[in-house]
């Protein structure tokens, strides 16, 4: 079977063309934070690099996310994705091990339907990673793949918070009480190609549990579609008051067609091959809570 790269280009041969659309699901999520107002002598530029600058001393820590991924192409295919994830994260001894679970549900046309759960754990030492996945009860065992210490502390980590909103705009909103942490709350100016990136890193990097299916194999690349344009874009980091530690960060991304009379778009249908392909939505969600109290991995056996 072909992995989680096959899947990751038809999200961009979607995302160039505009063929996003028809019955798609999306994603209903608010991230917007409950802010209350806060002195301090900071920007939220400053306020946003202390933040990055307090990671260089991280010992270890722990992180919980959710990643959500939605989309469609009007008489070609539908994905939704959901996966939840748990990792640990040792810097001294450059080890991480993340686990997480999910679901994949994809279709294409009207004939081909597919609902996946899955669970996926990657391990990662120094410059080796592994990971195992099971499909519907289906376990694939541990396997080396490519990827080391540091590529998945920037996808799963808190480094990727770096990645997110390193060379950024960003605005202090105010305060919030995040889990009991008082925090400072920046929005941040992340463009949607990084985010899409990001988006289809976390994918990728657990590639070996979300399998592309061997039923795709010739099917041609759908028409090119209607316009699509950024409907919502949001970026949020949670910085720890005392600290300066990253606590939370956040992002939402939403893709559609242009407002009625907005875009050569507008109105949105393209002929393709015996049918139309409309424009629709593609929706990236993620969040990440970070906790840096000492941790313990061990290697898994089997590796």
């Amino acid at each position: 079977m072909r992995k989680a790269a096959v899947f990751v280009s038809l999200v961009g041969l979607a995302l160039l063309t505009g063929c996003l659309g028809g019955p798609a699901d999306t994603i209903d999520a608010d991230i917007s934070p409950d802010t209350e107002p806060v002195e301090v002598n900071q920007t939220g530029e400053e306020v946003l690099a202390s933040a990055l600058n307090s990671t260089k001393d991280i010992g270890s820590y722990t992180v919980e996310s959710e990643h959500r991924f939605a989309a469609g192409a009007s008489g070609f295919f539908n994905m939704n994705l959901s996966m939840d994830s748990t990792g640990d994260f040792d810097r001294e001894a450059e080890e991480a091990r993340v686990d997480s679970r999910g679901t994949v549900d994809f279709s294409a046309f009207s004939f081909l339907d597919n609902e996946t759960d899955f669970e996926t754990s990657v391990y990662s030492d120094g410059e080796t990673t592994y990971t195992r996945s099971v499909e519907n009860g289906d376990d694939t065992g541990w396997s080396e793949r490519g990827g080391n210490f540091s590529l998945v502390e920037s996808v799963l980590g808190v480094d990727g918070v770096a990645e997110l909103s390193r060379d950024t705009d960003a605005e202090l909103l105010g305060g919030e009480t995040v889990d009991g942490v008082e925090t400072y709350v920046v929005s941040v100016n992340a463009t949607p190609e990084r985010l899409s990136r990001h988006s289809s890193a976390v994918i990728g990097l657990h590639g070996a549990g979300i399998e592309q299916r061997q039923d795709l194999e010739g099917v041609e690349e759908p028409p090119e579609g209607g316009e699509t344009q950024i409907q919502e874009l949001q970026t949020y980091v949670w910085v720890e008051r005392d600290t300066r530690r990253p606590v939370r960060v956040a992002y939402f991304m939403s893709m559609g067609p242009p407002e009625d009379g907005e875009g050569e778009g507008s109105g949105n249908t393209t002929e393709g091959e015996g049918e139309d392909v409309t424009a629709g939505t593609v929706d990236f969600l993620f969040e990440a809570d970070y906790d840096y109290a000492e941790t313990d991995i061990e290697a898994p056996d089997g590796v």
